[in-house]
């Protein structure tokens, strides 16, 4: 069990380095595709401003299949972990963990499922994604001469593409934390079935 245990600690720890990884890329591709940071490349420098999306997308779909794997371990602790004479404190914990976050999700029902923490992050891949979007947009509609037309039109459909997968990314995890859930319970009641049995 202290082997789970440390699972946990080092997947929350890999969550916020993805956190601030994003961050850095996004600053730099950002700065670089604006042409904040200089170069003598002939390359459209315009062209990293449609690596942005990927990025937020690949991020954050890191960094929800983490939470998945902390929420799978804990739903083990509390619904599976009593079968097996568990340290009972570790158990009462991932009770209670459940019963307030419970509790937070019945008095903010628009929250769902999901820590502030998974909604920072997917405010910020639409934001980013949406402003890629609102970039390409008025570029075309300010009709700048330096702008490739094709181009902006791959920035705004990567820009749009981002927030269309952010959000079915959040709802795919959504539906698969209730999965993990409802999986932790089936398991426990096999096993007091199992338990229950006579033996013959």
């Amino acid at each position: 069990m202290e082997i789970l245990r440390q699972e946990v600690i080092e997947t929350q720890k890999a969550r916020s380095e993805l956190i601030k990884w994003k961050l850095l890329l996004v600053s730099a591709l950002g700065a670089a595709g604006l042409g904040f940071a200089k170069s003598d490349s002939d390359i459209n420098a315009e062209v990293l401003l449609c690596c942005i999306p990927f990025v937020c997308a690949y991020v954050d779909s890191q960094y929800m299949n983490l939470s998945l794997r902390i929420m799978g371990i804990a739903t083990f602790f509390k619904e599976v972990a009593p079968h097996f004479g568990v340290s009972r404190p570790l158990i009462e914990y991932e009770k209670f963990m459940n019963f307030s976050r419970r509790k937070i999700r019945e008095s903010h029902i628009k929250l769902g499922r999901h820590s502030p923490q998974s909604w920072i992050i997917r405010a910020s891949s639409v934001l980013f994604s949406g402003l890629i979007a609102i970039y390409a947009l008025a570029s075309f509609m300010l009709r700048r001469p330096s702008s490739n037309i094709w181009l902006l039109i791959v920035m705004f459909l990567t820009g749009i593409g981002g927030i269309a997968f952010d959000l079915w990314l959040f709802r795919h995890s959504k539906d698969r934390q209730k999965i993990i859930a409802d999986a932790g319970i089936e398991f426990a009641a096999r096993i007091n079935k199992a338990n229950t049995e006579p033996i013959a």
